[in-house]
């Protein structure tokens, strides 16, 4: 008797939307959001030093926590605020935002991530509809978007920054493209 196995059952290939990791860079108040097929979930994680440890020890602390971070969320982009100098209080705000920013391209190339960065201005306008919004509006529309968002425990803004990121890949991705003065990174 012929071995005559079934056909196999063709199943439609379901693609699935891709893993999306945010980040609000600080050494304060690191916000990120992460969606994928589980949902949105996100945090904020600190890295600030004590005055008696090195102060390079918070890059290194960030490089590792950033890595695991990938490690466990596997995403297809990596999506930034970009950090605007002028509104910064002092040089060694520059200096940090420009050391977190450099590790997150860093790793993302090494891993062959992609990355794309938002203006400010830019992510208030898509998410809340003014280029000016404050952080309590970024916090009231994150409330009104993601159920699992608590404003009363994000008091930076940075996690509700994350979550808007999030949403704005998610409705106008176009947003991220460079325009204007708003230049391409690596």
């Amino acid at each position: 008797m012929p071995n005559n196995p079934s056909p196999a059952v063709q199943n439609p290939i379901v693609e699935a939307a891709p893993v999306v990791f945010a980040l609000d860079l600080s050494m304060k108040n690191t916000g990120w959001a992460v969606n994928d097929l589980d949902g949105t979930r996100h945090g904020a994680q600190s890295f600030l030093v004590t005055k008696k440890q090195n102060a390079a020890l918070r890059f290194f602390t960030f490089q590792g926590w950033f890595a695991c971070m990938l490690d466990q969320h596997a995403p297809d982009v990596v999506l930034y605020e970009e950090s605007d100098p002028r509104h910064m209080k002092s040089g060694q705000g520059v200096n940090c935002a420009v050391g977190l920013r450099t590790l997150v391209e860093m790793e993302c190339a090494r891993r062959d991530i992609p990355t794309k960065q938002i203006m400010p201005n830019s992510l208030k306008k898509a998410f809340t509809g003014s280029g000016n919004a404050d952080k309590e509006a970024m916090k009231e529309a994150a409330a009104k978007r993601f159920g699992n968002y608590d404003a009363a425990a994000d008091k930076g803004g940075d996690v509700a920054d994350c979550l808007g990121i999030v949403a704005v890949w998610m409705d106008t991705p176009d947003v991220f493209e460079p325009k204007g003065k708003e230049k391409k990174t690596l």
